[in-house]
């Protein structure tokens, strides 16, 4: 990732660092944080990652943000479990040490969720939580190499800083540049978990209640699996670095929970962005693959489907802020071979919720669920889709409770030597299943293209 003169370079200016720590400034906070500056170093690699240090990636075109090996976890089993210890791991957060001075000192968690919190994991995705965010020991940005230590229990200032001298240490074997990784896992097959035929069944029957004039609901969004099979494992390092190179304008990621399973995308949807008490989200419905523009632009269909997702955003912004802005008529927001339209909104936050309570409020929105979003779900959960993580918030949180989740969209999850993808579409009245099945597949392709 780093030569040696660069990680030599780290290594001193965090030792430095640590020598002016004021240890009456310690008051039990369970996060401690030192960083340093690293804007020098012009290209940051993650070629030859080692998968056993549990690596988080985000990156697109303004946004770089990596951590490496798990300091710490909080892991959430349940739907009552996660609503009453995330606030605590908020405040925790927020009480972070900054063993810098600097007043601009930021560490941060990544995690996600469940599309469903309601729904239990199982089969592919029973070893991970409903929701789990992760404090990296290192986290690299544009501009910081931070180092962050988590203490369990009371420690004395010895230990706190001998803790850190290790970590310091460790820092050259762990970010050196690596003898490439020689892959010798090869590509076996692709098979559908759901038949085309099952899959028109499941369509037909939902626009037949979509057309009813008594119809409770007016979208729901299915989604369908691909199953992708190797050798050996799953060459995730290789697939994240293809995507970069396909689709820079979206929000690539890789979250690995460990060396055998890992969840890699690329997704174009942002749900929400707090900065401060500016938030921002976007709305993105309608898809476009063989269309000129302006056809896609008055396609009925198109339009009243984004519509739905825009009507809904806009009444939680109506609800939480002042000062909206929003184009109201669509742009088009491309992504690697689909385009969609996007409708952009950004406020002032009128409240005191936090993020991850604007978060549960907003999600799922009609672009992934449907409307309105109960009757949706309770059709979605009869048909035992399983979707996990993917459709859910994925994304991280800073030390302010500022943060970014993005739709965990155009990807799969990673399980030994099986990669399971994920892909889905809105359902309105006005749908066409046949018509469906091919924008699934299309929507398939930049994950399978990158294998």
């Amino acid at each position: 990732m780093f030569n040696n003169k660069d990680l030599n370079k780290i290594s001193k200016d965090l030792t430095h660092q640590l020598k002016s720590f004021e240890f009456e400034k310690y008051n039990n906070q369970k996060i401690i944080s030192v960083c340093t500056d690293i804007g020098h170093i012009q290209t940051i690699s993650t070629e030859n990652v080692d998968l056993s240090n549990s690596p988080i990636f985000f990156k697109s075109n303004n946004i770089l943000l990596y951590g490496f090996i798990k300091e710490y976890q909080f892991s959430f089993t349940s739907c009552v479990d996660y609503f009453s210890r995330k606030n605590k791991m908020l405040k925790i957060l927020s009480n972070t040490l900054f063993v810098n001075k600097s007043s601009n000192s930021k560490t941060y968690i990544f995690g996600g969720e469940n599309f469903d919190l309601e729904e239990k994991n199982y089969d592919f995705w029973k070893n991970i939580p409903i929701a789990q965010f992760i404090l990296p020991r290192y986290i690299i940005t544009k501009e910081k190499f931070i180092i962050n230590l988590y203490l369990k229990d009371s420690n004395s200032l010895k230990n706190i800083l001998s803790l850190f001298e290790k970590y310091i240490n460790d820092i050259i074997s762990i970010f050196k540049n690596c003898i490439p990784i020689k892959n010798e896992s090869t590509f076996v097959n692709v098979n559908n978990l759901e038949s085309e035929n099952k899959y028109h069944d499941k369509l037909n029957e939902s626009i037949k209640t979509l057309k009813k004039n008594d119809s409770p609901i007016t979208k729901v969004v299915f989604s369908r699996i691909k199953k992708v099979s190797y050798t050996d494992f799953v060459p995730i390092i290789n697939i994240y670095e293809n995507l970069l190179s396909k689709n820079e304008e979206s929000m690539n990621f890789l979250f690995s929970f460990n060396k055998h399973l890992s969840l890699i995308g690329s997704t174009p949807e942002l749900i929400l962005s707090k900065t401060s008490k500016i938030i921002q989200s976007e709305s993105l419905a309608g898809s476009n693959f063989d269309r000129h523009k302006n056809e896609f632009r008055s396609d009925s269909k198109e339009i009243n489907e984004q519509r739905i997702v825009t009507d809904y955003i806009l009444d939680f912004f109506e609800n939480n802020a002042n000062n909206i802005n929003y184009n109201d008529i669509p742009d088009i927001k491309k992504s690697s071979n689909i385009d969609h339209l996007c409708t952009s909104f950004c406020a002032q936050l009128k409240n005191n919720n936090n993020i991850l309570d604007l978060l549960n409020e907003i999600h799922p929105t009609p672009a992934i669920a449907g409307y309105p979003k109960q009757k949706a779900l309770e059709i979605i959960r009869s048909y035992k889709e399983n979707r996990g993580w993917y459709g859910g918030p994925i994304g991280w949180i800073d030390n302010n409770l500022d943060g970014k989740f993005y739709l965990n969209i155009r990807s799969g999850v990673s399980i030994s030597r099986d990669l399971y993808l994920f892909s889905g579409s809105g359902i309105t009245e006005k749908s066409i299943s046949k018509n469906e099945w091919k924008e699934t597949e299309h929507k398939f392709k930049l994950m399978l293209n990158s294998l």
